[in-house]
């Protein structure tokens, strides 16, 4: 697992970006080693999940050395947003609706897939 975050960080270095955001359960897995419902977060090589309180429990017991933080439903976005202002961002969102909500909280987004 840390040899995929290292990837993983080495890759947002190259575009300049110092935190990645993931949406895709793919990418969300390959990171942490959870496959469900919530959003990823790689940053200064800590990795940290927030999830909604019912796939909470879950990241906890599937995730590799994560952090995980228990949204409320319908929060994943709003608790994002509060917990990586002012960083440079690097996210694989392709939600248009949720990417333009991102972008009035955290000036520095960029999309890669």
């Amino acid at each position: 697992m840390n040899t995929r975050r290292k990837r993983l960080e080495k890759f947002c270095n190259a575009i300049n970006c110092d935190t990645l955001v993931t949406f895709e359960p793919e990418n969300l897995f390959y990171m942490t080693g959870f496959w469900g419902e919530a959003i990823g977060i790689l940053e200064g090589g800590k990795t940290t999940i927030i999830a909604p309180e019912l796939e909470a429990q879950r990241a906890k017991e599937d995730s590799v050395n994560c952090n995980v933080i228990t949204s409320q439903r319908g929060g994943l976005v709003s608790t994002l947003a509060s917990t990586i202002k002012k960083k440079k961002i690097c996210t694989d969102c392709q939600n248009y609706s949720v990417m333009q909500s991102l972008k009035k909280s955290i000036p520095k987004l960029k999309q890669s897939s």
